[in-house]
């Protein structure tokens, strides 16, 4: 009933606008694009690897001060290594987060699939549970 009650009205159109702003850093370049019409499940995979990001950073990986400006970070710019930011990050997981994060969607992991063997091969290089 409350939604009903606010649809269209300026109240929701800030909750509205405020959602986008959060969101929009999780998407891939390709989904920020205009001109891009190739969108598929590379897109979560790129989400996933913001997720990684921040979990291991504390931080997005692109943030800028209006949603045009994340949107051309994204598009544009290279993220900041997350071992200048957390330096206990082994190598091999950060540029597991990295490729996750490549600007072109072939040069991202091309499945979860393969994904989740680095995982894997990092875990097990390290001790730790499949």
């Amino acid at each position: 009933m409350f939604l009903r009650a606010v649809k269209g009205s300026a109240l929701y159109r800030r909750a509205l606008e405020e959602k986008l702003r959060a969101d929009v850093a999780y998407l891939a370049p390709e989904q920020v694009d205009c001109h891009s019409t190739f969108v598929d499940y590379l897109c979560d995979l790129y989400s996933l690897g913001v997720i990684l990001y921040v979990l291991v950073t504390g931080r997005l990986p692109f943030q800028g001060e209006s949603m045009d400006e994340t949107c051309e970070q994204i598009r544009e710019s290279a993220p900041v290594r997350p071992r200048r930011y957390q330096k206990s990050i082994p190598r091999e997981f950060e540029w597991v987060i990295m490729r996750m994060l490549a600007k072109r969607q072939e040069d991202r992991y091309q499945s979860p699939e393969e994904f989740l063997a680095d995982l894997r091969r990092i875990a097990a290089k390290y001790g730790l549970p499949d």
